[in-house]
């Protein structure tokens, strides 16, 4: 996120460009009626696609004020529309170490959680407090996604995290009060422990066990599933080594939780080697396998052995072994002998990194030029007419900026998106910031029905309406372009913030 990232630029002398009302100075909202405001939010909500739809529902059932009884009807609601949504099924990471790109965007989009699963499990955890025997039921009504390696070109990998926090938190007391309910929950974790499919979800899984203090043959059970299912899992050498590589810490509890129950832990450690030379065994890609030997593409496919010191997950197996530490005694560490070079040279990653070339290019140095020119007239005390030339320039090439191909519209947006917010955070307070508003908005707005993957289209909007750039002035300036928007989704987030803000809930 190259733009959004450049260092904010000194305001010092520039003041002369602003227009002395400051349209978009942080002001105290002024006062709304909040049941009008309420009403009209959930009017929008059915206008909106079903994951938005959904997030707002869930959203606005956690307001304070709002009765049990209206906050089981929204919940609802909401689980009613999002078991309607299909993709993306689950959160996405990127496994590009350079995440400003067509995947990392996935991944940001992928932050507040309106994908398929997150949605669903949100709001049965929502209903816990409410009805534990209905929050259980639309939890276990919820089918885990299964996921395939994906292979060398594949840039992102399924997170599942959420589905596997989410099982030790609804069975903790009270459980349902409804046998059946119990028993399917019993029945949902014994099904999560034993279809794990990709790699992260082990250490997903092994979390979700320790989480769970089971009794002794309980837990022995789904350790025993959670080998099965890495008996059976592909390899699949990138989300191995890039996703997977914070993550021993969870194995090493698990082992220790087998250990306090007097639990022989031998079968799982030998399924943990075997699952960790699986994956360091499948065909390894070029720039990741580089990378782990520090070393340039071109020579990754040499045969030298892997530094498995830069691998956690092996590196903890192996000082575990060479330690001594309960269960691993009898079992060897892995070593070179134990992995095949066998680099993939052709199946590079099928990602696209922004602003590396055509207009996108030319529109990243002429903003790299502007900064530099914002800090030059900052330090000198130069007039703002040099800047205010700047300026007029960017947003003439802003606006008449449109996507080479057709097909590739979607990382134009990605782009442009980002330079419109670069550029609200840039220019000074004043009228060019409202045109670079509404003209921010004019083609955001127009986006929306060119982009299947509505959630791609929302990230670049999200931090500033629901993350961590809320409460900052470019905050403030975006609420104000959305709640003037006559897109459902836009003037629906922006209603929202400020239902929660008027009811001091963290916004």
């Amino acid at each position: 996120m190259r733009l959004l990232q450049g260092r904010r630029a000194h305001r010092a002398g520039l003041l002369l460009l602003a227009v002395p009302a400051c349209c978009f100075c942080q002001q105290p909202d002024e006062p709304f009626d909040r049941t009008e405001a309420l009403e009209t939010l959930e009017r929008l909500a059915p206008a909106m696609p079903n994951e938005f739809a959904a997030d707002i529902l869930l959203a606005v059932s956690q307001l304070p004020g709002q009765r049990t009884r209206r906050r089981r009807e929204l919940l609802e609601e909401a689980f009613a529309s999002a078991s309607r949504v299909s993709e993306p099924p689950a959160p996405r990471s990127s496994l590009n170490w350079n995440r400003d790109t067509r995947a990392g965007h996935r991944q940001y989009a992928s932050r507040p959680g309106i994908d398929a699963l997150s949605l669903r499990v949100r709001i049965a955890l929502a209903m816990a407090p409410l009805d534990k025997t209905r929050a259980v039921v639309m939890f276990t009504g919820i089918r885990k996604p299964q996921f395939a390696a994906g292979g060398c070109r594949e840039p992102l990998t399924p997170d599942l995290a959420v589905y596997y926090r989410a099982m030790a938190e609804l069975r903790r007391p009270p459980l349902p009060a409804s046998e059946e309910a119990r028993r399917d929950l019993e029945t949902a974790i014994d099904r999560a422990a034993g279809e794990a499919s990709v790699p992260a979800e082990v250490f997903d899984a092994a979390g979700m066990i320790v989480k769970l203090e089971l009794p002794r043959e309980r837990t022995a059970a789904l350790v025993s599933a959670l080998g099965g299912a890495m008996a059976r899992m592909e390899g699949d050498f990138r989300p191995f080594v890039a996703f997977t590589a914070e993550k021993w810490q969870v194995v090493q509890e698990l082992m220790d939780r087998l250990q306090r129950l007097s639990l022989d832990s031998r079968p799982f450690v030998a399924a943990v080697r075997r699952f960790i030379v699986t994956n360091l065994n499948t065909p390894q890609c070029r720039d990741a396998a580089a990378r782990l030997r520090n070393r340039d593409a071109e020579a990754a496919a040499e045969a030298l052995p892997f530094d498995l010191s830069k691998i956690p997950v092996a590196a903890g197996f192996n000082e575990s072994v060479l330690q001594g530490a309960p269960g691993f005694d009898g079992f060897s560490a892995i070593g070179p002998d134990d992995i095949r070079i066998t680099v993939q040279r052709d199946d590079s990653l099928d990602d696209v990194e922004s602003f590396e070339k055509g207009r996108g290019k030319e529109i990243l140095r002429k903003f790299q030029e502007f900064r530099t020119r914002i800090r030059r007239a900052a330090a000198t005390g130069l007039g703002p007419g040099e800047i205010e030339d700047g300026i007029k320039a960017l947003l003439r090439d802003m606006k008449e900026w449109a996507p080479e191909r057709e097909e590739e519209f979607l990382d134009h947006y990605n782009e442009k998106a980002q330079a419109y917010f670069a550029l609200i955070k840039d220019i000074p307070l004043g009228p060019y910031r409202i045109q670079a508003l509404d003209e921010a908005g004019e083609f955001i707005e127009g986006s929306f029905a060119r982009i299947d993957e509505k959630s791609v289209w929302f990230w670049s909007m999200q931090e500033y309406l629901t993350g961590w750039a809320r409460e900052s002035e470019e905050g403030v300036a975006v609420r104000e372009l959305c709640a003037r928007s006559r897109n459902p989704v836009m003037a629906g987030y922006a209603l929202l913030w400020r239902l929660r803000a008027g009811s001091g809930v963290g916004r």
